[in-house]
C-alpha cells in the first residue's frame, strides 16, 4: 500500500462481553421485580463503563435478557463483564442462559 493510501486505513480491534439471563418460572412479565432487577443492573452498567472504560452495546440483542459490554482492552471488558455477572447473582429468581 502507498504511503498516501495508508493515511486513510485505521484498523482497531475490539473486544465483546456478554452476560445473559432469564427469569425463573415464578417471575411473570411485568412483575415490579423484572424492573427492579433492570435498573439495578442498568445502574452497574453506568458505573462500570466509568470504572473500565467500557461501553454498554445498545445494539446488543437477545431471546431473553442481556447486556454486552465492549472495549479496546480485553482484561477491562473481561472484568466489568465479571462484576456485571457477580452484581446479577445477588438477585433471587434470575437464571442464567444455558444453566
Amino acid at each position: 500500500m502507498s504511503n498516501k493510501a495508508a493515511d486513510f486505513v485505521s484498523v482497531t480491534t475490539v473486544h465483546f462481553g456478554t452476560v445473559t439471563w432469564t427469569w425463573a418460572d415464578k417471575v411473570r412479565p411485568f412483575d415490579d421485580y423484572i424492573f427492579t432487577v433492570r435498573d439495578s443492573v442498568d445502574k452497574k452498567v453506568k458505573e462500570l463503563e466509568k470504572k473500565f472504560d467500557v461501553t454498554n452495546d445498545t445494539r446488543f440483542c437477545c431471546q431473553c435478557e442481556g447486556i454486552q459490554l465492549f472495549g479496546s482492552e480485553r482484561s477491562a471488558v473481561e472484568k466489568a463483564t465479571r462484576e456485571l455477572s457477580h452484581h446479577l447473582a445477588r438477585f433471587k429468581d434470575v437464571v442464567a442462559l444455558g444453566a
